[in-house]
């Protein structure tokens, strides 16, 4: 990974990893760490045990414990996901809590609260088999014509 410098150089950027990362209006591409607390950042992938999420948007957080409020997260998962006044486009988790959540499609094994999906797990899985034979369909009649 490289990100253009302020005089035209390349600089490379490492992920971030510790043991306790925390984050005040910050943005980071990747974190690793056993704790992650957010507030008011940008990340790309946050991988994790215990991730707290406030006000934030964020690609993807994977994590035992993963607690989301007021925020945007494009996935989140792991073992135990709470997420309050959110929007979130995938969540797949065992245990699901959460409260006034917007969100594309929800894989869970409980789901404890209000979560308004667009699509459940059976429509999800029809939506992602159509879409892929709709590709294989163009790429088949690309290759032909």
């Amino acid at each position: 990974m490289s990100d253009s410098g302020t005089n035209g150089e390349d600089r490379k950027t490492d992920p971030v990893e510790a043991s306790a990362v925390i984050l005040q209006r910050s943005a980071a591409r990747q974190v690793t760490a056993e704790t992650v607390e957010s507030n008011m950042s940008a990340l790309g992938f946050v991988r994790s045990d215990t991730a707290r999420i406030n006000a934030s948007a964020v690609g993807a957080a994977l994590g035992s414990s993963t607690y989301v409020r007021n925020s945007y997260v494009t996935a989140a998962g792991g073992g135990h996901v709470r997420v309050e006044n959110s929007a979130t486009q995938w969540l797949a988790a065992g245990y699901v809590e959460a409260n006034n959540v917007f969100s594309l499609a929800v894989v869970a094994g409980v789901i404890n609260g209000e979560v308004r999906a667009l699509m459940g797990t059976k429509a999800a899985i029809a939506f992602g088999i159509a879409l892929g034979m709709s590709g294989l369909i163009a790429r088949i009649l690309r290759r032909f014509l």
